[in-house]
């Protein structure tokens, strides 16, 4: 079956590019030829460019002068910023088997694509607030018109809907052959607006085993154990997280290495600032220890099976509270320091029987996407 998914595949976030990796590694493994579809709408885009290019010149030829001097500038200034810049678009460009890019629903629905299945997911693609508005897009309003439309683990990111986004479901839902959603949440908030039924299943990277990920896992240049410390907020400071970390890294007498540029731990090793998807994982597979406040760091602690501490998302703790509760591991979700255990050791982890929970919980998204990919019919 030839396969395409649409979601914000060109997002520099570690768990936005994971989690469409994996889900494109999960189709092609169950024998099927895929794509992801390289939409890069401005909204998206926008967020991650080194620098907004200045078009001061009617010469294209002194613009591209300027837009270099821009670049060499942000290079000696910031070289973090552009090293990670460039290492995510050779992820995307050679991990990801991208079409050529698209920056429209208009250049979308001029494409005739051959696909017998498109994915819309996962992630956000419901979140108006991330797009500059809802997109249909991300409700496949293209291609032709026998071609089967799924969503996998579409998010809203939020619990409202205003009267907008109410109208666009309703059209829009009624464009898909078989909906499934990330949270819980999401489900409530349109199951009133479509006849089908709508399943929860979970994040793409939940689908995987840990040999799936070694093959872009790279190994981190590090001597000795230390703690991995992932701060997913990009301006806020989290201090409940630098609390934690700091006591943490005194009781196990373990240095720090951490993502963040703009904060200095006590006992702190390095900085990962700048590291690719794949050095991500393996920062994450070598860590004596984990602690963080993201969903997709909490996932890779689980899946190379290291002792993790996660604190809750400041806007959506929703969806890690629930991994750990159907995991067994609620004691690991801790918003401050004063919750810390006495003893370290009573957090540690029997990953025999999270493995076995783990196997249940993805199930039914296995079956999700099975039936998706065994029915030929339109409307499953």
């Amino acid at each position: 079956m030839k396969i395409g998914i649409i979601t914000y595949s060109s997002a520099h976030n570690y768990g936005a590019v994971l989690q469409v990796w994996a889900l494109q590694e999960y189709l092609q493994q169950q024998g099927n030829d895929v794509e992801v579809i390289n939409y890069r709408p401005s909204a998206v885009d926008s967020l991650y460019k080194i620098y907004k290019p200045k078009n001061w010149f009617k010469s294209a030829f002194l613009n591209k002068c300027v837009s270099n001097a821009q670049y060499l500038k942000y290079k000696i200034r910031r070289p973090a910023m552009v090293k990670k810049y460039k290492k995510f678009e050779y992820f995307i460009a050679h991990d990801l088997h991208t079409t050529k890019p698209y920056y429209s629903l208009k250049e979308l629905r001029k494409e005739n694509f051959n696909y017998d299945l498109m994915v819309a997911g996962s992630d956000q693609i419901w979140n108006g607030s991330l797009s500059g508005g809802i997109d249909p897009s991300y409700f496949l309003a293209f291609g032709a018109p026998n071609i089967k439309r799924i969503t996998y683990a579409a998010s809203i990111g939020h619990d409202y809907l205003n009267s907008e986004d109410i109208l666009f479901f309703k059209h829009y839902l009624n464009n898909l052959d078989a909906i499934s959603v990330r949270e819980q949440k999401a489900k409530e908030l349109i199951e009133g607006y479509t006849d089908q039924p709508i399943e929860v299943v979970v994040d793409p990277t939940l689908l995987l085993d840990r040999e799936s990920f070694d093959k872009i896992k790279e190994v981190p240049n590090t001597k000795g154990p230390y703690i991995y410390v992932h701060n997913v907020h990009l301006k806020r400071v989290d201090k409940c997280l630098n609390r934690v970390a700091e006591e943490v890294s005194k009781r196990l007498h373990l240095p720090i290495i951490h993502n963040r540029d703009d904060y200095h731990y006590k006992n702190e090793l390095q900085k990962f600032s700048a590291g690719s998807p794949g050095e991500f994982i393996g920062m994450i597979s070598n860590a004596a220890y984990v602690i963080t406040n993201s969903f997709h760091a909490t996932v890779f602690s689980l899946i190379y099976h290291r002792n993790f501490i996660t604190i809750p998302h400041f806007q959506n703790p929703y969806r890690m509270q629930y991994l750990l509760d159907v995991l067994n591991l609620p004691n690991h979700l801790i918003a401050d320091q004063q919750f810390l255990p006495k003893e370290m050791n009573e957090l540690d982890i029997d990953y025999e029987k999270v493995e076995q929970l783990k196997t249940k919980l993805k199930g039914k998204s296995i079956e999700f996407l099975k039936q998706a990919l065994d029915n030929s019919n339109k409307k499953l």
